[in-house]
């Protein structure tokens, strides 16, 4: 099952995770040499795309690394709105064609005070 969090960011900064992929024993994956992760970012599940971002995964730990550049986050907050909230998903395709979804929920874009 996929572990769900409430991520946020300020919009104008980077957003990184760095996740490692755990199986059901709470120990590393060890089939992830050939996999393929994505991030994606939509208002509502099942709305337009809003983000996506191609995860880098290190297979011999198991360490899944996202970025979202600042330039991707900026457009996220409509001018003169404090905060606003997405849906987003982390999806991993193994070398056999199954997938896993290994971290979704809401995220929260704020303004930031410094500029």
């Amino acid at each position: 099952m996929a572990q769900v969090e409430l991520l946020k960011v300020i919009a104008g900064n980077t957003l990184t995770l760095d996740l490692q992929v755990l199986d059901r024993n709470k120990e590393p994956v060890t089939d992830l040499v050939g996999a393929t992760g994505v991030f994606q970012i939509r208002e509502e599940c099942g709305s337009e795309l809003v983000i996506e971002s191609i995860a880098e995964i290190d297979p011999p730990t198991a360490s899944v690394q996202i970025t979202v550049p600042k330039e991707q986050t900026t457009p996220l907050l409509p001018d003169g709105a404090m905060r606003k909230f997405y849906k987003y998903g982390t999806r991993i395709e193994y070398s056999d064609g199954s997938t896993r979804t290994i971290l979704t929920g809401r995220l929260m874009v704020t303004c930031g005070v410094v500029e």
